[in-house]
Formats: structure tokens, C-alpha cells, sequence
């Protein structure tokens, strides 16, 4: 659970006539040579060429997977979720109801309240979006430091998280009851097909509690109707992956990390 330093490399690059004169060896020595006077811990990095990497010490470390699971496989964890119930005064004709999904990038401070599936939906007030927003970024950090190897993130990493590079994010807290606070999140984006239904891209998702990963799948579930596959991209020990109850799902390799 304790943070290490760790630097990333992107972005190596020799102009075509100076190659195969050793510049980028050269770099990236020197690079490494500089993290060690900074007490930098770590380095990683996706490699466009391996054995430029293992002549500099770097060596395979892990990997990133695309993941895909039918819609269909998804189970509702709980007889709530998974069927009817009564609508509340809040979901009744003539009022709107708190469960509609919204666009992460206007958050505000949590609502509990949501009568559909437990959540407590991510508001539109404006001036509450650094409340629902802080109340994830710890939802993340006591999620993480329960898994070794994942980022401490800055606000160019929580930008990336926050948003789509084409479509925009949606984002849920979590609860367990209208009464308790949010245990979990989770953003995703709805990329359209062309029999008008449409694949979750799943953006981000982290707990505090396991009924937590239990909230997720129950919240994803609901919308099996109008979906065709959920897609991601994790580890092949994926929580989420791990925890449905059908493997129909495909793994496969995007890309190896090296360290």
C-alpha cells in the first residue's frame, strides 16, 4: 500500500538519416542516469522496439489486454436490480428521476437517493463537481492500494480518466442504500452501432468494499437491452473480469510494458 517513485518513457524518437548511430541508446542512458540523481525508484514504459529497452536494462514486466464480455453475461447481483419495484415520488409522471445518467465531465456532489439500482448519481451542479469529483479520487486511492502496480494519479492522468477521445463519459457513484455514502464508481462511454444499439466502453472503475464490484456489474446489467458488448482494457487479473459469473468474454493481448 506505500506509493514508490516511478518515471514514464514515451515519446523516443530519432530523426531517419541519424539512425543506427546509437543516439537513442545514448538518450536513453542518460535519461536513466538522471532518474537515479532525482531517487526515481521505477521506470516503464511501452516499447515501440525491444532490444533498443533490454540493451538499457528495461525487460517485459506485465501486460494490457483488451477485454470484451457480451452484455448477455452480465448477471444482476441482486433481486432489486435485477426486476421491478415500485417507482418513488421522485420517479413518478411529472417529476425527473435522479437515476438518468450524466456527463462526468459536469460532476457535482454525491445525491443519495437514486431508487434503481442503489447509486448515488454524480450531480450537475457546478458548484459542487470538486465534492462528487474528491469523493472518487479517494474511492480510487483506498481501491489501489490494494493492488500493487497501479498509478498514484495527477491531474493529467484524472483528465484522461475523466474524458473520451471521442464520446462523452458518463459517470455513477455508488451505494449500497440511499442512507449510506457512495463505495464505489464508474465511468464509461456508449459507443453507438449501426442497429442503433450500442457497446459500453468502460472508462474507469474502483471500490472500497467487495459489494462494491457487486453495485458495478448490477449497474452495468441494466442497460443489457440496449447493449452489445462491454469493452475495456486491464490486466488479465481484472477484478471485474474475475468476478462475472460467465467467462464468455475475450482476452487478448494489446500490448506488452516493460520495466
Amino acid at each position: 500500500g506505500r506509493s514508490v517513485s516511478m518515471m514514464g518513457v514515451a515519446g523516443v524518437g530519432v530523426a531517419p538519416l541519424e539512425r543506427g548511430r546509437g543516439l537513442a541508446r545514448s538518450m536513453m542512458q542518460r535519461a536513466l542516469l538522471e532518474m537515479f540523481d532525482r531517487e526515481v525508484a521505477l521506470s516503464t514504459l511501452y516499447a515501440a522496439t525491444v532490444p533498443l529497452y533490454r540493451q538499457c536494462g528495461y525487460e517485459h514486466a506485465g501486460a494490457l489486454f483488451d477485454l470484451s464480455v457480451p452484455m448477455r453475461a452480465l448477471a444482476a447481483r441482486s433481486p432489486v436490480a435485477g426486476g421491478l419495484r415500485p417507482p418513488t415520488p421522485a420517479q413518478r409522471p411529472g417529476r425527473p428521476s435522479r437515476s438518468a445518467p450524466v456527463d462526468s465531465r459536469c460532476a457535482g456532489s454525491p445525491r443519495l437517493g437514486s431508487q434503481l439500482l442503489g447509486e448515488a448519481l454524480i450531480g450537475d451542479d457546478a458548484a459542487a463537481v470538486g465534492g462528487a469529483e474528491a469523493l472518487a479520487e479517494r474511492i480510487y486511492k483506498a481501491f489501489v492500494r490494494q493492488r500493487p502496480g497501479s498509478l498514484d494519479r495527477g491531474p493529467y492522468v484524472w483528465d484522461r480518466v475523466r474524458n473520451h477521445r471521442k464520446l462523452p463519459v458518463l459517470g455513477h457513484l455508488l451505494a449500497l442504500s440511499d442512507q449510506r455514502p457512495p463505495v464505489a464508481y464508474v465511468r464509461y462511454a456508449l459507443a453507438p452501432k449501426p442497429d442503433g444499439r450500442h457497446d459500453i466502453e468502460l472508462q474507469d472503475y474502483a471500490l472500497t468494499q467487495p459489494e462494491g464490484l457487486d453495485l458495478i456489474i448490477d449497474h452495468l446489467a441494466s442497460q443489457r437491452s440496449m447493449a452489445h458488448n462491454l469493452r475495456w482494457q486491464g490486466g488479465c487479473d481484472d477484478p471485474l473480469l474475475l468476478a462475472l459469473d460467465d467467462h464468455r468474454g475475450q482476452v487478448e493481448l494489446r500490448e506488452h510494458w516493460m520495466l
